[in-house]
């Protein structure tokens, strides 16, 4: 009982609210080793300058267009799926005691031909659907409007009681980084597609959404993506 309430303390207490996005802008991202501090050292042990990882970048500018759900579900397979076979489960993001907690639900613009809210089936890579769509800016803060021209918002929500009940609160933090092996993986399968964009969203307001796709009190909202068909000018970051 008292794990399941601290992780439920930092949960309540790290939600959105309007004035912490006005008056908190933060600083921009600086390399600052004379900063450390520990003696500056550096060895070079290998030749390293050839090799290249996957660059990612952040999309704010969309088209209103419908992307359609095959290209969808490539990104979601290649991102989240379990294989549940003979010889044991097999998954693409490592998982604290292989306990899986996170669901992930799709919402459609309201434009889309296809328009609803999904949940994303992981050991079948297949969308059920359970409700209508749901207006992006009805769980959304003004400064992340440009989500309204994307085609997907991927919702990432975590299933807390059983990994409570093994690991006790630390077991929030299992699930956020779990979210967060999920999140690189539809960064990295997104660029494989040079007209299609993604961005990841932290900001967004958790009792609204929470409601809105009619979840159980313990199963939260962690992590949001927006999929689109990238615009004339691309914002990034």
């Amino acid at each position: 009982m008292r794990d399941s309430f601290i992780y439920e303390f930092y949960h309540n207490n790290s939600k959105n609210y309007l004035s912490q996005i006005l008056n908190a802008p933060g600083r921009n991202f600086d390399i600052d080793i004379d900063g450390k501090k520990y003696p500056l050292n550096i060895n070079d042990f290998s030749d390293v300058s050839n090799v290249k990882g996957t660059y990612t970048s952040s999309y704010r500018n969309y088209e209103d267009a419908n992307l359609n759900f095959e290209l969808l579900l490539e990104i979601l397979k290649k991102s989240y799926f379990i294989d549940n076979s003979e010889l044991g489960i097999k998954s693409l993001t490592p998982s604290a005691g292989g306990m899986y907690p996170v669901e992930i639900y799709v919402l459609t613009s309201a434009s889309h031909s296809m328009k609803g809210t999904y949940h994303y089936i992981r050991n079948e890579a297949k969308l059920n659907y359970i409700r209508d769509a749901i207006e992006f800016s009805s769980f959304l803060p003004d400064n992340n409007s440009f989500v309204q021209n994307a085609s997907f918002v991927i919702v990432m929500t975590a299933r807390m009681e059983n990994i409570i009940n093994k690991y006790g609160a630390r077991g929030y933090r299992y699930a956020l980084i779990e979210a967060g092996h999920i999140g690189q993986n539809i960064s990295r399968a997104v660029t494989e597609h040079q007209d299609i964009g993604c961005c990841a969203i932290g900001g967004f307001y958790d009792d609204k959404l929470h409601n809105l796709l009619n979840l159980p009190l313990n199963e939260v909202p962690l992590y949001l993506y927006c999929i689109g068909k990238k615009g004339v000018t691309n914002e990034r970051f």
